[in-house]
């Protein structure tokens, strides 16, 4: 998968950015009180920007993304979604795209 540039959601451009790493003390300190936690995306939808560390590999970063894409469309739901949640259906996500070998 080609991780693009580019990607609307909410109808909204959010800019991808792959990097070398990302600081647990730049995330938000509700999310990461001990600034401790390794951290391998990130989502911003006040700036509209998704982060994915690009030393992953590349099922790894599709995972990575769709996780973050998912952040990004619950954002400003009522009763947010847990990280949890996010993570499980993420993955369930990118298991039936790649064994359903579906292409948009």
């Amino acid at each position: 998968m080609k991780i693009p540039k580019v990607l609307y959601l909410r109808s909204f451009p959010y800019t991808v950015t792959q990097v070398d790493w990302i600081d647990p003390a730049s995330v938000d300190a509700g999310k990461n009180p001990l600034k401790t936690q390794v951290y391998y995306g990130t989502c911003n939808s006040e700036t509209q920007e998704i982060t994915i560390r690009k030393d992953l590999s590349p099922e790894r970063k599709a995972v990575i993304l769709i996780h973050e894409m998912i952040h990004a469309l619950t954002d400003d739901f009522a009763r947010p979604i847990t990280e949890r949640q996010i993570h499980d259906l993420s993955h369930r996500l990118y298991d039936a795209i790649t064994r359903n070998k579906l292409e948009f």
